[in-house]
């Protein structure tokens, strides 16, 4: 993790700005849309890719492949930064959550899972943000 903190840091501002998951300055926008928008809309976008990938037709993909793919697909929706890199790990967790869900028969609790910590990660940026400032 120290890495993870040491390469961030070594990034401009420039950098920081084309990443769609930079905090600015917290108007009632950005909090909606960290707080409601994204959850809900991310989720529902990671179940509708394990949907594809895991349940249909003969070839079911296992689950870390489907993780992959989501990683992969949330990088450059995050915005053309290197910042960006640093939501992979938590959509291919969300994309194992959602896949093993499925697989016992219960997806729509894997997608409310799935938006309740997305919820709780995205209030922890805004609450570091509103206390430590952009």
């Amino acid at each position: 993790m120290t890495l993870v903190a040491m390469a961030v840091q070594s990034l401009g501002a420039e950098d920081q700005e084309r990443f769609s998951g930079a905090p600015g300055a917290l108007s009632l926008e950005f909090i909606f849309a960290a707080l409601v928008f994204a959850p809900l809309l991310e989720s529902l976008a990671v179940l509708g890719v394990v949907w594809l990938l895991a349940r249909q037709g003969r070839r079911r993909w296992p689950v870390w492949s489907t993780a992959l793919v989501c990683a992969a697909l949330a990088i450059p929706l995050h915005g053309l930064s290197a910042y960006s890199v640093l939501v992979a790990p938590f959509f291919a967790l969300m994309a194992a959550i959602q896949h093993n869900w499925m697989d016992r028969g219960q997806g729509k609790v894997g997608f409310w899972l799935n938006v309740s910590i997305h919820f709780a990660a995205n209030s922890l940026g805004v609450l570091a943000t509103a206390v430590l400032g952009p």
